[in-house]
């Protein structure tokens, strides 16, 4: 308690973790992330992580468990609801919706049984029992952005971003006062520690040696318990111990990756496996003999691999990626295959187990690839093209050689998804623009369409066993034929989930065989062929002459080649190039940034825009991924740009994009400015301005306006001292300009405008401030 023996929980797989409950009957830890849409849970030490597989939810922040009845309630600001389920997930009930929209955060009074909620846009604070009932506001006054709140002996507590500080409230009719005065950070989370809000001394289904459950114990309402495990792992069958599924299906939904077994051609388990940090998975494979996951994440612009419980992260591609739409693992060597769009270009390409080889397969011919499937036992891959003049499913063996059309334009105008059945010699593909599956035999014979009735944009599919099972986009679904039945075999297995795309089955029997590059030795890539395997570098680096089994020297491996940022190999040998909107100087080896340019503050993206070039160019910074960068300013001694992001709060970039700092965990900025001469930077929250360095340091609130008020925009001018700032007052129409000095001393209102002038502008060598308003008016 007093801060000292500090240790990691959790460290992967979270974005914005905003939510805390503890479980101190059963020594379980929930927590949610407003960012993935998740609610997990895990032992009090961090071990058996396991996401509850609750559908629906957006942005889950506020949680709160109720041990005696064994409850868990979550606040979801996204969908603006309150919600009650079961301590494993199960069984969720939404118990209010009424007079919500940003509900934040939770308290439980056990006494009582009435659940306190505070709510951020109607900055208010409500009352509803347990079960959905008696709800009603009990504070609507002096309540501006409230955040967290707990309770304590019939006295609220909460934090009030608004004035930066804890208040508190004796309720019903007493007074509300300022508990911790006001701070130069937001306040964020409020908790009451005192034995009274954890009570013991009574039993659950979990008390005694964990109700038997070798992982996760779950006390449930009746008093009985569920056992439960790790995300990636399966009950097994006597209920309380944890196995590896015999079989497991995984989808990807958006930035999540489901993992589903079933029984009964039922879905028997649902998990949310927490794999990394992950924006947008578009294609994936599964390792079976590493059990690794290898996922491509576009957005992020990466393929790497995950120890499937999501843990231990190795990237294997983080450049040149492109939009990948298909992803294959050879299971012999590791060998990741995959199809991409970049550059105009459709490429297949491939790279070795440890990320040092890569290589193009092919890139002339291909439209749109999409889908791809390796066979390395047979030394083929293939995949589908969805482009318009020549949709087809190609085949080549995995050198890329013996190319040939599988199945043709007569057959197929949107082929989506692929997958080999190797135990049946069959191949199934998912047909999106006439709506239905086909299937054929290896050798190229018995092409046939399987299902056409009922079925809409089919995109991902996969065999399983007996079972044929397809995602459709258009009804959000997941779809199953069993084809040991009639064509009443078919049935749903999921439904009502958006983003499904890429599904694949994975059993002891999925990847079996081997081939010649088990034992070929060759030092980068092996390649198998139908006459058997050949071994192959990098692009531009040849094989040996004298050892066809060894690739030649790469001279980028030695000192990058000599180049400042990034060194590629061509035809004409290797050559430095810089990122977007840096210059490659007389020495050929070093990047510089292009002296003048534009920043662009998108919602999801930041652009930079050439000044200096004959034509305006532009670009886009490389980054992680932003959410809602409505601020953005440029720090120009450290050449790094500064944005606000919804979900970080003020962020430093380099502006090549690969170094990102997070200065100030301030998600409400409104606007940022630089001191380039003192090396401070200036933002604005609500109704305050606040000054830092511009590595963070030192924070200091120099400007706190009147209650109601929100400063638009700031200017810095520090050849003259000055800092320039708008406001607009709440319930009035008219705004204002002012000015003070750097330290917030001086205030000096400069002009008043029926309007809400938004942007700022400051011309040195005129010396003229230049203002903009919202409603259109002239600057």
């Amino acid at each position: 308690m007093d801060g000292s023996s500090r240790e990691t929980v959790i460290k992967t797989g979270l974005e914005t973790p905003d939510g805390l409950a503890v479980d101190w009957v059963n020594r379980l830890l929930y927590f949610s992330d407003s960012v993935t849409g998740r609610v997990e849970v895990c032992s009090l030490e961090g071990k058996y992580r396991k996401s509850l597989s609750v559908m629906g939810l957006k942005k889950p922040r506020g949680l709160v468990v109720d041990t005696r009845h064994s409850y868990l309630f979550i606040a979801d600001w996204g969908n603006s609801f309150i919600a009650r389920m079961r301590t494993d997930g199960s069984d969720m009930k939404v118990l209010l919706r009424e007079d919500l929209e940003w509900p934040n955060s939770l308290t439980l009074n056990m006494d009582t049984g009435m659940l306190v909620w505070v709510d951020a846009s109607r900055d208010h604070i409500g009352m509803v029992d347990t079960n959905g009932q008696n709800h009603k506001i009990i504070k609507s006054t002096s309540v501006d952005h409230p955040f967290s709140i707990d309770q304590y002996m019939g006295t609220f507590f909460w934090s009030d971003w608004t004035v930066s500080s804890v208040m508190s409230w004796d309720y019903p009719n007493g007074e509300m006062s300022v508990f911790v005065g006001t701070s130069t950070e937001p306040r964020h989370g409020v908790k009451v520690v005192h034995n009274s809000r954890q009570p013991t001394g009574y039993a659950t289904g979990c008390t005694e040696d964990n109700g038997g459950c070798k992982q996760l114990c779950f006390s449930m309402p009746d008093k009985s318990r569920e056992c439960g495990c790790s995300s990636h792992l399966v009950l097994g069958p006597d209920g309380k111990s944890c196995q590896e599924p015999h079989d497991r299906i995984l989808v990807t939904r958006g930035s999540d990756m489901l993992q589903i077994t079933i029984e009964n051609n039922a879905i028997a388990t649902q998990s949310i496996l927490p794999i990394g940090n992950l924006t947008g998975i578009s294609a994936f494979d599964f390792h079976i003999k590493d059990k690794r996951i290898v996922v491509a994440d576009s957005q992020k612009g990466q393929i790497a691999s995950f120890a499937h419980d999501g843990t231990d992260a190795k990237v294997l591609v983080s450049s040149d990626v492109g939009r990948v739409e298909g992803l294959s693992v050879d299971w012999v060597t590791g060998q990741v295959f995959w199809t991409s769009y970049r550059d105009s270009v459709s490429r297949i390409e491939v790279v070795n187990a440890g990320g040092t080889a890569r290589k193009t397969i092919n890139s002339t011919d291909i439209e749109k690839a999409r889908a791809i499937c390796v066979d390395p036992v047979r030394g083929y891959i293939y995949w589908t093209d969805w482009g318009l003049l020549t949709p087809a499913i190609e085949r080549s063996d995995m050198s890329g050689g013996g190319r040939m059309v599988f199945v043709g334009s007569d057959t197929v105008t949107w082929p989506n998804g692929l997958t080999l059945d190797l135990e049946n010699d069959k191949i199934y593909w998912t047909e999106a623009s006439l709506d239905y599956i086909g299937s054929a035999n290896l050798d190229g014979t018995g092409i046939e369409r399987l299902v056409e009735l009922a079925i809409e944009q089919p995109f991902g599919i996969t065999k399983a066993g007996s079972l044929l099972i397809w995602a459709e986009w258009q009804t959000s679904s997941l779809e199953a034929l069993d084809m040991s039945e009639s064509e009443q075999g078919r049935f749903s297995l999921l439904s009502n989930t958006d983003n499904l795309m890429t599904i694949h089955h994975y059993n002891e029997r999925t990847q079996t065989g081997t081939n010649g590059c088990a034992w070929f030795g060759c030092s980068h890539l092996c390649l198998n062929t139908p006459d058997g395997p050949v071994c192959a570098c990098k692009d531009f680096v040849n094989i040996r002459p004298d050892n066809n089994r060894e690739c030649e020297p790469d001279p980028c491996e030695s000192n990058n080649g000599g180049c400042s940022h990034t060194c590629v190999l061509g035809e004409e040998g290797s050559s430095c190039t810089c990122p977007d909107l840096f210059m490659l100087q007389a020495d050929n080896k070093t990047c510089k940034a292009s002296a003048k340019s534009l920043l662009v503050a998108g919602s999801s993206v930041i652009y930079r825009v050439t000044l200096d070039t004959p034509a305006p160019k532009v670009f886009t910074i490389n980054m992680h991924h932003i959410r809602n960068s409505i601020a953005i300013a440029y720090d120009a001694t450290n050449e790094r740009v500064l944005y606000r992001d919804s979900a970080l709060g003020l962020v430093s970039l380099s502006l090549d994009g690969l170094s990102m700092t997070v200065l100030k965990a301030e998600t409400a900025v409104w606007a940022i400015t630089v001191d380039n001469v003192a090396g401070n930077v200036y933002w604005a929250t609500r109704n305050l301005i606040r000054v830092a360095t511009t590595r963070g340091l030192h924070t200091k609130t120099i400007y706190a306006g009147a209650e109601g008020e929100t400063v638009l925009d700031i200017a810095v001018y520090p050849q003259r001292q000055t800092l320039f700032f708008t406001i607009k007052a709440s319930q009035q129409q008219t705004a204002s300009v002012h000015s003070s000095a750097l330290d917030g001393t001086s205030p000096m209102v400069l002009d008043t405008l029926p309007s809400s002038p938004v942007g700022l502008a400051i011309n040195t060598a005129s010396n003229k401030l230049y203002y903009a308003d919202t409603l259109g008016n002239p600057v």
